[in-house]
């Protein structure tokens, strides 16, 4: 029987019991694909990460991520969660200010940085892959239904599209937040989407939002990942950023960079702010990135037998 340190970790928070919760393990070398599952299944929160010693060069790390019920390319709130418990445990070799580091996953090496002030950590920025949209062929009013809502509540202007920026998400606008109340996805139906269209996260969204500075609401499902709602969703948000840059919803920043915030997790109790920043030069984007600050709200022991 071998104990491994856990903690559990709550991002794009600050305070303890909102955001996203994520577990995190920071010796993972020698567990099988298996236990990192099973783990998962037993923490029972969104998402599990697991950290390995670094394999591409320039990685100075290895993050795997797993649902309850498997393992999925990235994940944002848990690569938040572990880079600052690994800044928290003194893994990390910090200077007051911005730290670069790279993690390697399943689609590829992701650069990192960690703003630190006396060694302890104050923000995490990762950043996503340049992102990729694809138009999905959909039947707008069987997509209101599937989602409990009436027709004119999905905005006509603005398309249902897919961006992948790590992880394939589906996006569809509403009108407002008031549509929001009505929500009441079909969960079958909902696998069934993300089955056929072969996304990992659909996502909902309107540009009001409840909090002030904050360019958009957010609510996402994930039932075909075993997340019936995601609390607060960083692939996703980045996915979101690159979609309202694409769209024109956003003012483009002179210097190429556009900024946003992002609400999600009210519905659920979980409130969780993500901070998106998106670059393009000459209409081409160059990069995602996403962030916030988390809280560490559980550490202890996890016996499992090998």
């Amino acid at each position: 029987m071998t104990e491994l340190d856990i903690w559990l970790v709550d991002s794009f928070t600050d305070t303890p019991l909102t955001g996203n919760a994520a577990s995190v393990v920071l010796d993972g070398e020698g567990l099988s694909d298996e236990e990192c599952r099973r783990i998962s299944a037993e923490i029972g929160v969104s998402e599990s990460a697991f950290v390995f010693p670094g394999e591409n060069e320039g990685a100075d790390y290895r993050l795997r991520f797993f649902t309850p019920t498997q393992e999925v390319d990235l994940c944002g709130h848990a690569t938040l969660a572990t880079f600052w418990v690994l800044a928290s445990e003194g893994r990390l070799k910090l200077v007051d200010g911005s730290n670069r580091f790279v993690q390697e996953t399943t689609v590829g090496n992701l650069p990192v940085w960690v703003e630190a002030e006396h060694g302890v950590p104050r923000r995490v920025t990762m950043g996503l892959r340049v992102p990729r949209f694809e138009a999905p062929e959909v039947n707008v009013d069987k997509l209101a239904a599937i989602l409990g809502v009436g027709r004119k509540q999905l905005v006509e202007d603005l398309p249902v599209e897919i961006v992948n920026a790590g992880l394939r998400s589906l996006h569809i606008p509403l009108a407002g937040l008031s549509g929001f109340a009505d929500l009441k996805p079909l969960r079958r139906s909902l696998i069934d989407l993300s089955t056929t269209l072969d996304v990992g996260t659909i996502q909902v969204f309107c540009l009001e939002a409840e909090g002030e500075g904050v360019a958009a609401h957010c609510r996402v499902f994930a039932p075909a990942l075993g997340i019936e709602e995601d609390p607060v969703t960083g692939t996703a948000a980045g996915a979101l950023g690159a979609y309202a840059v694409r769209h024109g919803i956003l003012p483009e920043g002179k210097d190429g960079l556009t900024r946003m915030k992002v609400e999600q997790g009210i519905e659920v109790g979980r409130p969780g702010i993500v901070s998106v920043e998106v670059e393009r030069d000459d209409e081409e984007f160059v990069g995602v990135r996403v962030g916030g600050t988390a809280v560490i709200s559980l550490k202890g022991k996890l016996r499992v037998t090998k």
